[in-house]
């Protein structure tokens, strides 16, 4: 069952790849091209979301759920990654997208102002005034994700 499982978890981030009606974030990054699994560790900034708020996602109990990791060329931004979060909420249920995360690599001394912009024109978007401390929050809590997360613990370098 679990091949089977993971099987259906890269179909699916394969054709979300393959979509053309992407948010703010997807134009940002540009068309991509090149996507392929990536295997190993990596560490990068990212901006994307969840299919809900906090108290939705804190309220499921997926039967199933898996990450997937993919390396990418992005025509504005270069070499990065998309992060997929696939769950099913029940064993007879059909599997879904429940998040979709742009990624840029740690190493490249450009990423993480590429991200904090990002993140600003979407806040700008959502109708949010940008203050001095909401500048300072952005960059505060912006820190690199790491792939896969060490064994119990979030995804978040510290």
């Amino acid at each position: 069952m679990a091949v089977l499982a993971l099987a259906l978890v890269h179909a699916l981030g394969q054709a979300f790849l393959s979509l053309n009606n992407w948010d703010l974030a997807a134009r940002e990054f540009g068309r991509l091209s090149e996507p392929k699994e990536h295997a190993g560790v990596a560490a990068f900034y990212e901006v994307g979301g969840s299919g809900g708020d906090v108290a939705y996602l804190s309220s499921l109990s997926p039967h199933y759920s898996a990450q997937v990791l993919y390396e990418a060329k992005f025509a504005k931004l270069g070499k990065g990654y998309i992060r997929i979060t696939v769950i099913q909420l029940a064993a007879d249920s059909p599997f879904e997208i429940l998040g979709v995360y742009f990624g840029l690599p740690v190493k490249d001394p450009h990423s993480k102002q590429a991200i904090l912009e990002i993140t600003r024109k979407q806040l700008i978007q959502m109708g949010v005034p940008i203050t001095p401390e909401v500048e300072q929050q952005m960059a505060a809590s912006l820190t690199p994700v790491r792939y896969p997360a060490p064994q119990g613990s979030s995804q978040h370098v510290q």
